[in-house]
């Protein structure tokens, strides 16, 4: 029973379900297999993603299913040496901090992605200046109560319905286009 703390001490649960002997068992490859999956397929999506090459790196690193080079200087496959003949509390933990792996890789791709949609969205290629009055027409010695402000432009941003007038008369659609989120206007 690997929920009987009392035996955690042993190692057979695992040695049992992973190993006959020195051949790993189908539970035991199905395990890499999993681990080779995650791995495998988190490298491919994100492999061409700019900004994720570090994250690729640390997921190839950590769920790393390769020989390993044990103190006798010899390869051993990585479920032995990761495996095999530990205690199943130790090998619980080595589990369970594969878990938090998985965790902190999502954890880095989502704010990877986050920082470069924060990174688009506040960059100052985003925004223009604009002129704010309080009338249109202003005459000789009165005072000027224009303001400037930063106006947000977004290309994404396209209005769903455009009703325009100028001097009372209502455009027509070749009389504006949407580009980049700005109404340009074709009048003259």
């Amino acid at each position: 029973d690997p929920t009987d703390y009392e035996i955690m001490d042993k190692g057979d649960y695992l040695d049992q379900n992973f190993f006959k002997g020195d051949v790993i068992k189908p539970e035991g490859k199905e395990f890499l297999n999993q681990i080779a999956t995650f791995r495998d397929g988190v490298s491919e999506i994100l492999k061409d993603e700019k900004g994720m090459q570090d994250i690729v790196k640390d997921v190839q690193k950590n769920f790393s299913t390769d020989q390993v080079i044990n103190r006798d200087n010899r390869p051993v496959d990585w479920l032995d040496y990761h495996y095999k003949g530990f205690p199943l509390v130790a090998s619980l933990t080595k589990m369970t901090q594969l878990q938090a792996d998985i965790k902190t890789t999502e954890s880095q791709v989502l704010s990877a992605m986050l920082q470069g949609t924060l990174s688009s969205e506040v960059s100052m290629t985003n925004y223009t200046t604009l002129m704010e009055t309080s009338k249109s027409a202003y005459f000789n010695g009165e005072q000027f109560d224009g303001q400037i402000v930063l106006g947000r432009k977004d290309a994404s941003t396209k209005p769903s319905r455009v009703e325009l007038t100028l001097d009372g008369r209502k455009l027509t659609e070749n009389q504006y286009s949407i580009e980049d989120g700005k109404v340009k206007l074709k009048i003259g």
